[in-house]
């Protein structure tokens, strides 16, 4: 299905593109590459390693395409405009930034993209290390994403957290783990709490064991202690810059 793409292969990475798509090539690989490096020593990756394939879309037909038939995404047929990049196992779908103007809400920018592969290889790793295979799409998986990413610390994010704050009106963890809306934006909070108040090694434990109801095993807390906490924390400004 990508033979008419041209591909470049460094190391474990491999980039699939078409035509023009030639001008992101380097800047993908490389934003792959450091991310593996970064996450392969966060995670304790030492002996089993493992490949990456990456491929920049020309345009969103073309995302859609690849989408179900090589990813298998059965349910992503029609994908938002707000979606540039999605993963499936070892694959990373990327939207060509030549179509961000017309067919995405996202404005090119080299820095920003680097962030969005980063969060993409985080769900790649995530997928890969986890007991459950379908844990990339899920809250906690989210969280983690956009946490290790640094994507939190983008767009408008950090201000919708804060006005929560200060209205108290912060959600309640069984609503972000229910509505995507929440677990889009909240996460990333309970990822930090957890990483600066029991330490990354925790995280690892939680991915490589995941289960909703496991975090709070693992945490030996109950969830609405842990609710009591990490609101606690929220409320504190310095723990969110």
């Amino acid at each position: 299905m990508l033979e008419s793409y041209r591909y470049v292969q460094n190391e474990n990475i491999t980039v699939y593109y078409i035509g023009n798509d030639m001008r992101f090539v380097v800047e993908v690989k490389e934003g792959i590459l450091y991310a593996y490096k970064e996450l392969e020593n966060y995670f304790h990756l030492i002996d089993k390693g493992f490949s990456i394939r990456a491929i920049i879309a020309m345009n969103r037909r073309e995302y859609n395409y690849i989408s179900k038939m090589i990813l298998k995404l059965r349910g992503n047929n029609e994908s938002k405009k707000s979606q540039v990049a999605i993963t499936s196992k070892n694959d990373l779908l990327i939207l060509s930034p030549f179509a961000y103007e017309e067919e995405s809400t996202y404005t090119y920018d080299e820095y920003k993209l680097k962030k969005v592969i980063y969060s993409q290889v985080v769900h790649i790793f995530h997928e890969f290390l986890s007991l459950n295979s379908e844990v990339s799409s899920t809250w906690i998986g989210q969280g983690i994403a956009m946490y290790l990413s640094e994507l939190w610390k983008e767009g408008e994010v950090k201000k919708v957290i804060n006005e929560a704050i200060k209205k108290d009106m912060i959600p309640k963890l069984n609503e972000i783990q229910e509505n995507e809306s929440l677990y889009k934006i909240w996460p990333w909070t309970i990822v930090k709490y957890i990483e600066e108040t029991h330490g990354k090694e925790t995280i690892n434990k939680i991915i490589r064991n995941y289960d909703v109801d496991d975090i709070f095993n693992i945490l030996k807390c109950s969830i609405d202690d842990f609710e009591v906490q990490w609101k606690t924390w929220l409320k504190d400004e310095n723990n969110l810059s």
